[in-house]
């Protein structure tokens, strides 16, 4: 029947009790496939994450300006990392940043 029509037939469910299988043109369908999986891709939400540094030494003033940076950042839908940095050596997450969330 699918020869006639010039066309294939393709089987689409093949754990289904009994096989589900369509006569279609297999190259359309695949290009179909191809078209709608990269529209997913492109519709995709992209993951933002902002760094924000605090040194050793950071003043209360400065700690506090850059703490709420770090919370406009969640409301706005962006993911922020804190980093602690101490002479050549980085701390991810230090306490202080994390007692003050």
């Amino acid at each position: 029947m699918a020869q006639s029509q010039e066309l294939d037939l393709v089987e689409i469910s093949p754990n289904a009790d009994p096989p589900v299988c369509k006569i279609l043109d297999y190259q359309k369908y695949r290009y179909q496939q191809k078209k709608r999986a990269t529209e997913q891709k492109a519709n995709a939400a992209k993951i933002v994450i902002k760094e924000i540094r605090f040194g050793p030494n950071t003043d209360e003033h400065d700690f506090q300006f850059k703490l709420n940076h770090a919370k406009n950042f969640l409301s706005e839908g962006a993911r922020s990392r804190p980093m602690s940095f101490s002479e050549d050596v980085r701390y991810s997450s230090p306490t202080r940043v994390k007692n003050s969330f």
